[in-house]
């Protein structure tokens, strides 16, 4: 990963987005998505970097306090020419035409300015708690039931699984608290909440590795023996970085 683009808000944008709002996160992640989606190669995809999650503060509800400060942070990384034709897509365009951001162009990592390294990946054990998940599951047992001819009372399901999601959601926070983005499918166009979570790791990138369709180590990666993740360098974005 020796090339990347930086998008972070414009001076007018950070006046205008909510304090918790990870508009720009959420929007950056939905463009590489849509690249991945429609790239031939896996050598063509691009991957994410969220540099401001590993700062994210928590109320005392559980719920995070700053995410439009640290996920108004975003890194894409991949080779020259998928990078450059990223820039070029309509939704970031639409970033740039609102304001939002200034048009990124390509850099490229200095290997003395890198601190180490991470890994971002997708936690879909996070998601299963989210009130979207939840809803979902619910109405595929509602559509078995009624294909074998059975009742099946939706709203108390609901409800329960809403208080059991609270509880388990109660206890993983305590573990390693989810950052979640609102996201939408692009096969089905269901609505869900992405949960990336950052680990910090050792080994430098495997060349080898290729992200999923939102630019996050597969799931999976670097465990039991599974293909190598993803791995972003980490770096100063204050200080030199880039050529």
């Amino acid at each position: 990963m020796e090339h990347y683009l930086e998008f972070r808000y414009s001076r007018d944008a950070t006046t205008l987005v909510e304090p918790n709002n990870p508009l720009l996160a959420r929007n950056v992640v939905h463009a590489v998505h849509c690249h991945n989606l429609g790239v031939a190669s896996g050598a063509e995809r691009l991957a994410v970097a969220l540099p401001g999650l590993a700062h994210v503060t928590w109320r005392k509800d559980g719920r995070p306090a700053d995410l439009a400060a640290c996920l108004g942070h975003v890194r894409v990384f991949g080779s020259p020419d998928a990078l450059a034709a990223f820039t070029e897509r309509a939704e970031v365009d639409r970033l740039v035409q609102a304001g939002m951001i200034r048009t990124p162009r390509v850099r490229e990592v200095e290997p003395e300015a890198v601190l180490g390294y991470a890994v971002y990946r997708r936690e879909r054990r996070h998601e299963a708690t989210t009130d979207a998940a939840i809803l979902r599951t619910e109405a595929r047992y509602q559509r078995r039931a009624e294909a074998r001819g059975e009742t099946r009372d939706s709203i108390a399901m609901i409800r329960k699984r809403r208080r059991d999601a609270g509880a388990l959601a109660r206890g993983k926070r305590r573990e390693a608290p989810p950052v979640y983005l609102a996201m939408q499918s692009g096969s089905t166009g269901q609505r869900f909440s992405l949960s990336i979570a950052r680990r910090e790791v050792t080994a430098p990138d495997d060349a080898s590795a290729v992200p999923d369709v939102y630019g996050l180590a597969r799931v999976g990666d670097g465990t039991n023996g599974a293909r190598s993740p993803v791995v972003v360098p980490e770096f100063d974005p204050r200080g030199p970085g880039v050529r």
